[in-house]
């Protein structure tokens, strides 16, 4: 696997006696095919049972040369993503796993929660660009820096991701 040494691997136990009972297991791709870091800054879950990750991968995520924003094509990647994931309470599919860059250049994760309106799993994903822009639609604009990251942050709300 190259270089990886971040990879990501979610499991759904049972409270009674421990057994693993549904997982899934993710990791970035070089160019060449071979495996790289996807490491994982928060994770959260939804009265649904949804869950939702905060990553930050060193290569690129599954189908990333067709992912979007709002319609929008996302940047070549350009050394580090923000990655946002989303399962199922079944784990059987990714409900999103996306990155959101307007501009090539590095970003990452910081944090990441999940809460439920109207019946909808709504993700909140803070992340920072380091020298990558964000798509932005309707943004409110600020000043203050999370986790003393230099450069942009971002709150990205992503609504709703159980659809």
């Amino acid at each position: 696997m190259h270089g990886a040494h971040s990879l990501t691997f979610l499991g759904r136990y049972n409270p009674e006696h421990g057994a693993l009972e549904r997982s899934s297991f993710f990791l970035a791709r070089l160019s060449s095919g071979s495996g790289n870091s996807v490491s994982t800054q928060s994770i959260a879950a939804g009265k649904d049972g949804v869950v939702v990750a905060a990553q930050t991968s060193v290569a690129s995520i599954e189908h990333r040369d067709s992912l979007s924003v709002n319609g929008h094509k996302v940047a070549d990647y350009g050394g580090n993503d923000a990655v946002l994931l989303g399962l199922p309470s079944g784990f059987d599919r990714r409900l999103v796993w996306n990155v959101f860059t307007k501009t090539s250049g590095k970003a990452g994760s910081d944090e990441v929660a999940v809460n439920t309106v109207n019946g909808k799993t709504v993700a909140v994903l803070l992340a920072h660009a380091e020298s990558a822009e964000f798509y932005t639609f309707n943004a409110i604009s600020g000043t203050h820096h999370v986790s003393g990251h230099s450069g942009n942050q971002y709150a990205i709300i992503v609504a709703p991701i159980n659809s």
